[in-house]
Parts: C-alpha cells; structure tokens; sequence
C-alpha cells in the first residue's frame, strides 16, 4: 500500500485520510452523511473478489484539519448484525494518485501478488479522485476569496474551511475591501458571483465543493 503516515490521537493534523472500514456501504452513507460540512471530497470501493473478509477502502479530503484519531470517532459506534463493533482503520494520505490506483490494485506489488484487478468504475466517486489531480497541495485562497465578495456567512466558511478562514479572516477581508474600492461593492460581488457559477459548472471536470 502507498505510504501513509500514522497519527495518534491528539498527534499530526492533516485533510487527506486513507481508510478501510468493514462497515456496509449504508453505514458509510449514514456516517457521511452526519459529518457531511466536514467532507470536501471522498471516494469508496468494495474489495469483495479478493481472499480477504470484504470491505472498503474510503479515500477522503476534508475542510480542516483533523486527527486520524477524530476521524476513527465517526466510525466508533457502528455494529455489525451480531452487534459487534464494527473494525476501521484510519490513516493520514501523503499522494492520493497512488492511493487512487492501490484501491483498484493498478500497482506493479498488487499484480505480482495476483491482487484482483478493479475497475477505475467500481469508484463511488464524489469528487475525491478529481481532486487527486489537482494534487494535496490545492489552494483554496482564491475560493474563499470570492465568497467573501459574495457576501458569504462567516460561519458558513468557517464551518467549510476550518483554520483556512478563520486563522486569515482579517486577511481575506481586508483584501475583499481593497478589491470594493478598486472595483465598486456590487461590481465586486457580481464578479465573485460570476466565477463561482463559472466554477460550480466546471464540476464535470473539477467536482470539489458545492457552493
């Protein structure tokens, strides 16, 4: 498997996780679903032609920063039909285009092993794996930017990008009030408008982030 790093509880922070859970896919709906602000993008497939008990690999981006141990916590109270808990594995993801071909075994190791070989369509993908092209490095400055033009609750961008708005926030407004002057408030706000409708329409190519 591609290299990920370990993180204990209260340890490194990051917003790229590798998982592997024996949940059944409702349970990972219903766990989404309850944590869905915090999920920027995720992806999931079923292992279930290999000699191994079947389950998921579960590759996700969130907003924030989180622990692998806060992460783990969303899966805590599943149970499987004998009211057993439910086993997930939680790791920090350093290069989601490597995670992307191990979850289908598109790797020289999984070949020689005689790993099954998935299909890129067995992917439930909602915009996980076009934010693997973009790389880990994505910068969202730019699209908070807009929002705050736009005229975007402060706790609505808090609640999507975490530390990234609120550690710069002073920032991102002040320059959105250089923008005003330079360009006019409704002119400013229309612009901003005008590209997030521009991104939002490019989400058959760069399906990230509803507005």
């Amino acid at each position: 498997m591609p290299k990920t790093n370990k993180a204990p509880t209260g340890g490194k922070r990051s917003r790229f996780f590798s998982l592997t859970t024996y949940a059944i896919e409702k349970q990972i709906h219903k766990v989404v679903s309850a944590h869905i602000n915090s999920i920027r993008a995720l992806c999931y497939i079923l292992h279930d032609k290999d000699e191994a008990e079947p389950h998921y690999h579960i590759l996700m981006r969130t907003h924030s920063n989180w622990t692998t141990a806060q992460i783990s916590k969303w899966f805590a109270d599943l149970k499987d039909k004998e009211k057993k808990p439910v086993n997930t594995f939680c790791e920090t993801a350093n290069d989601m285009d490597a995670l992307k071909k191990y979850i289908i075994h598109d790797t020289p190791e999984c070949r020689e092993e005689g790993k099954y070989q998935y299909s890129p369509d067995d992917i439930k993908d909602f915009g996980m794996c076009d934010l693997a092209e973009r790389k880990d490095c994505y910068d969202s400055s730019y699209e908070i930017l807009l929002k705050v033009l736009a005229g975007a609750n402060p706790r609505e961008l808090v609640r999507y990008y975490g530390r990234d708005y609120l550690y710069h926030l002073n920032a991102y407004h002040d320059c959105a009030d250089k923008i005003r002057e330079l360009e006019g408030y409704r002119e400013a706000s229309m612009f901003a408008r005008m590209n997030m409708f521009e991104e939002k329409n490019l989400k058959k190519v760069e399906d990230i982030d509803d507005l």
